[in-house]
């Protein structure tokens, strides 16, 4: 039997493949040379202006001294029974009061800036800044409740431990963090050095 002429066989479009979204540095390596230069700085841009203006807002400011608090309270009372009045954990005849100084306000914007000011995946950065900010917050949040527990024994003991310990502690604590962080993430580019001299090599490309 004859097909008719008009009859054409009909070809089925090929599947679209999926496409995943490509970081920066590997969409760069994808275009051409002068809009790959386009796009780094443009990131690199992007990621100092995120910093300054979280820093310039001291956005950390509107949660983390509440979050900090409530978290400090619900630990304090898994011990000893405690009340809390805004900012005030009372507990054991004794009452603290968790300011700024105690959140630490200071080390999760060094962390960040560490953070944003290395070249790395975007995945990679929001695991890194999540497991960096929440490892803090939890040594924090002991920190807090283990110097109330101290109060109870000894006030010079307290102030001792306080405020000549913590401010030196705070900041070992930040580069451990810092270091585990390139460790566990593989990390390999140096906070502001990696785009200092990416910025050299390319004002040198272009003399």
């Amino acid at each position: 039997m004859l097909k008719p002429k008009h009859i054409r066989r009909i070809k089925h479009p090929r599947p679209i493949k999926h496409i995943k979204p490509l970081e920066p540095f590997k969409l760069a390596k994808s275009i051409k040379p002068k809009k790959a230069e386009d796009i780094l700085l443009f990131f690199i841009f992007l990621r100092y202006f995120f910093v300054s203006l979280l820093v310039v807002t001291n956005l950390f400011s509107f949660f983390l001294p509440l979050l900090t608090t409530k978290a400090s309270f619900y630990l304090i009372n898994l011990i000893s029974p405690a009340e809390i009045y805004e900012n005030i954990i009372s507990f054991q005849s004794h009452s603290i009061a968790i300011i700024p100084a105690c959140v630490a306000l200071s080390a999760y914007y060094l962390l960040l800036i560490l953070n944003l000011a290395t070249p790395m995946p975007l995945k990679t950065r929001i695991f890194a800044l999540a497991y960096s900010f929440i490892l803090f917050f939890i040594i924090n949040i002991i920190r807090i409740s283990f110097f109330s527990f101290v109060l109870t024994l000894s006030q010079n003991i307290f102030n001792t431990l306080h405020f000549a310990i913590w401010f030196a502690f705070s900041s070992l604590i930040v580069v451990l963090i810092w270091f585990s962080e390139v460790s566990i993430f593989k990390i390999k580019g140096i906070p502001g050095y990696s785009d200092i001299k990416f910025l050299l090599k390319l004002i040198r490309g272009k003399r």
